[in-house]
């Protein structure tokens, strides 16, 4: 068997601190990824100007393998819910963009 090297890297940007349950979803979107083994890439993105959220949203690379979008969709979705509160509890302009990106 042919040694072969899978990587699942995630990134946080932004102003807002993710929390204890942000980073749980990413773990387990990790998790989700070493066990189905799909190349992609998801960034979900929340933005605020003067306390209103102005961006909200998941974005799964064109590019991905179907399958991924799939495996991810739903901690995706959960994980846009999770971004938007943080954001609203900073108050002011705040955002926050949190990437997934499975690779070989």
């Amino acid at each position: 068997m042919a040694e072969e090297l899978f990587v699942v890297r995630t990134s946080r940007e932004g102003t807002v601190r993710p929390t204890p349950t942000i980073e749980g979803i990413v773990s387990r979107m990790g998790i989700t990824a070493f066990q189905t083994r799909h190349l992609g890439r998801v960034a979900v993105v929340v933005e605020s100007v003067d306390g209103r959220i102005t961006k909200q949203k998941v974005n799964f690379d064109p590019d991905n393998d179907a399958n991924f979008n799939t495996a991810h969709q739903q901690n995706a979705d959960v994980l846009l819910g999770e971004c938007i509160a943080a954001v609203n509890g900073n108050g002011g302009s705040n955002g926050i963009k949190v990437i997934m990106t499975t690779k070989i």
